[in-house]
């Protein structure tokens, strides 16, 4: 029995270094795929198997892209059949080089994405370690989703919603098809708002002077950017981000494309949520009952409007911006054409973060001003001015976005 085993040892030393009594055979590589289909984005892990004292690995995926890597992994974006092709060298026991090369035709196969879900409105429930899914038709939650430790805010990016997790340090991404988690991303300490642009998001760390970059593809971080202390939210507009700096009462301006700050913005007292439309930049300022108005070609504060007590969240739609006051209880609604207060709308109730769809605003109430826990969605019709549904969620419910 060692006899063939040892026998059957040394039959595969000379199988794969290609020496059988001084002749050379030259054996092609191979690989394997972790999977040979799937939806856009499509992650591959490819395994080669080679000779021994092969020192070169040659990958073409077939999408123009191609590696050096000896087992590398490998994102298709784009629907299509892909041909991946694996090219090797290699050195006998004589010390001689070859080469040889395998291509698989239609090796991956990759499907266009499922379409986002539509009418929803995913809510990061800081206290309940939860997403819910609210049903924008029936005013329902359709489903829960366990996404980690105080999620706070959220973003959404064709099929999947970004969550933030300030004391993870950590970004949670959900398919909307299935609503489920499908991936953690680490990010800086104390993420707190998302802005997404394309296939990045930009996620501010609040309790460091950052910005994470994701590619909303990859769900890699790509890089960081330096801006101003205690970043709290982001807005992008016409290829710069603009961060508001909580405990430096500013905002930076960020251009995307050089990835740093060109400008900063003195504003008010304790900036939290920032919103653009057209030429023009609100902040809610925090401490200060107001909201600063930014003028985007010149990057200076241009007016100053008074507002409800402690401003969290501004939403806009067409000419009118819709300020959160969480200490006076209602939404003050600003004319963006002529930068006066048009209404305001009491909610009872003490409001948070904002998302508009439509004439319908959805609108998230940790708290009654008797600071009872209720742990509600308003959902207001903001033409009239009155509540149309409340919806239950989980515990403390803060950021929220809208899939129309």
């Amino acid at each position: 029995m060692l006899l063939g085993t040892a026998l059957l040892c040394v039959a595969l030393l000379r199988l794969l270094t290609g020496c059988f009594a001084g002749t050379i055979i030259h054996i092609a590589p191979d690989f394997d795929v972790s999977a040979t289909s799937g939806n856009a984005p499509l992650t591959i892990h490819f395994t080669s198997y080679v000779p021994l004292g092969t020192t070169s690995w040659d990958w073409s995926f077939g999408d123009g892209t191609t590696s050096n890597e000896e087992n590398p992994t490998h994102v298709y974006g784009n629907p299509g059949a892909y041909s991946v092709t694996l090219t090797v060298i290699w050195s006998d026991s004589d010390g001689e080089e070859h080469g040889a090369t395998r291509t698989i035709a239609g090796c991956v196969v990759v499907q266009p994405s499922p379409a986002p879900a539509a009418h929803r409105a995913y809510v990061a429930n800081y206290y309940g370690d939860s997403v819910s899914v609210i049903d924008m038709i029936s005013n329902t939650v359709s489903a829960t989703v366990a996404v980690g430790t105080f999620p706070y805010e959220v973003a959404v990016s064709g099929s999947r919603v970004f969550v933030t997790h300030p004391s993870g340090d950590s970004v949670s991404v959900i398919d909307t098809t299935t609503d489920t988690v499908i991936a953690t991303v680490v990010v800086g300490p104390g993420p707190n708002g998302i802005a997404i642009s394309g296939t990045k998001a930009y996620v501010t760390n609040h309790s460091g002077t950052s910005v994470s970059v994701i590619d909303t593809v990859s769900l890699t971080v790509i890089d960081t950017i330096d801006v101003g202390v205690a970043p709290a939210e982001i807005a992008i507009s016409g290829g710069r981000a603009y961060v508001t700096n909580y405990l430096a009462n500013s905002v930076s301006v960020v251009d995307l494309a050089l990835r740093n700050v060109i400008d900063t913005i003195a504003v008010g007292a304790y900036p939290l949520s920032i919103a653009t439309s057209g030429s023009r930049a609100y902040v809610a300022n925090y401490n200060e009952n107001s909201v600063s108005v930014i003028d985007l070609t010149s990057d200076t504060v241009i007016d100053t409007i008074a507002v409800g007590a402690q401003p969290v969240d501004i939403a806009i739609s067409g000419n009118k911006a819709y300020v959160t006051n969480y200490l006076s209880c209602s939404v003050s609604v600003i004319d963006t054409e002529t930068d006066t207060i048009f209404d305001t709308i009491p909610t009872g109730r003490r409001p948070f973060y904002i998302a508009l769809s439509g004439s319908t605003a959805y609108v998230t109430t940790p708290k009654e001003p008797s600071e009872a826990i209720i742990w509600h969605v308003l959902v207001i019709d903001v033409s009239t001015h009155t509540a149309i549904a409340i919806v239950e969620v989980g515990g403390y419910p803060a950021g929220i976005a809208i899939i129309p």
